[in-house]
């Protein structure tokens, strides 16, 4: 089932191969982007996955089925959301093996897989585990395509909005029961992590543990969400009541959006986005 499918009237089927696909995995989520070399987007689908299902099967029906999907493309790129994840400085990574560098700071389950993101804007190297399930549905289906992780993206995309705001700004991604905070000041990285929450209360304190935790100040610090969460929301509204500068990130300027689009929510689809920044 999906919940959203909308194409550009500019969308040529037989013009594939000058376009771009990327794709993104998420928890409960499978969506993707179909874009030309003009950064133009053409194509966006979402679908929703089950969470206590027989995920191998669900993908492999979408792969199947969606016939956008079935056409050739000239670059693809595929996502994945993992938890489990260590940054490591250029000087200190010696470029060979990943998984030893995950196995010493988190509980690595034998059925993931270890890769490495090269982020050389920020000199840093992204280790990150991804689900040995996930990697070989996807790669049976694009063996040419790269895979990144949903870190590296927001990290790219935060690090490109970043330029355009204040001094430091506070980024927040919201996943299924999952959040991304990224703390940049200007184009530096200077925090990010992963937390699981439950409610919206969970959602509030782990915000504002990192703000306790790290000495920010609610009363002048931006912070810009993005991801599955809307103004209406509970998790929102806590946000707005504790923090003064809270708003949805607006969609990134590397990307032209048409009327089409005009009526999803763009900051939902921010870390698809920045997948485009992955290399």
């Amino acid at each position: 089932m999906y919940n959203v499918s909308i194409a550009d009237k500019n969308f040529v089927k037989k013009a594939s191969l000058t376009y771009e696909l990327s794709i993104l995995l998420g928890i409960d989520s499978f969506f993707y982007l179909i874009y030309d070399q003009f950064k133009n987007v053409l194509f966006l689908k979402e679908y929703e996955l089950p969470t206590n299902g027989n995920r191998k099967a669900a993908l492999q029906n979408i792969l199947i089925n969606d016939k956008q999907l079935q056409l050739p493309y000239g670059k693809i790129k595929l996502g994945h959301t993992g938890t489990l994840f260590c940054l490591i400085p250029n000087k200190l990574y010696n470029g060979e093996v990943s998984r030893p560098y995950l196995e010493k700071v988190c509980d690595l389950p034998s059925e993931h897989l270890a890769f490495v993101d090269k982020l050389s804007t920020l000199k840093v190297n992204n280790v990150y585990s991804i689900s040995e399930l996930d990697y070989n549905v996807l790669s049976s289906y694009f063996p040419m395509a790269g895979h990144y992780h949903i870190l590296s993206a927001l990290i790219l995309g935060a690090k490109a909005m970043s330029t355009l705001l204040e001094e430091q700004t506070l980024f927040i991604n919201v996943d299924k029961k999952l959040i991304v905070i990224l703390l940049f000041d200007k184009e530096k990285l200077t925090f990010t992590n992963f937390f699981k929450f439950s409610n919206p209360n969970d959602f509030l304190f782990y915000v504002m543990l990192v703000f306790e935790q790290l000495g920010l100040d609610p009363e002048t610090l931006s912070v810009q969400i993005s991801g599955k969460i809307v103004q209406k929301s509970k998790e929102f509204e806590l946000l707005y009541r504790y923090i003064r500068h809270v708003q949805l990130i607006p969609s990134p300027s590397y990307f032209h959006l048409s009327q089409e689009f005009s009526e999803i929510n763009q900051h939902a689809y921010f870390d698809l986005f920045s997948l485009n920044l992955c290399e």
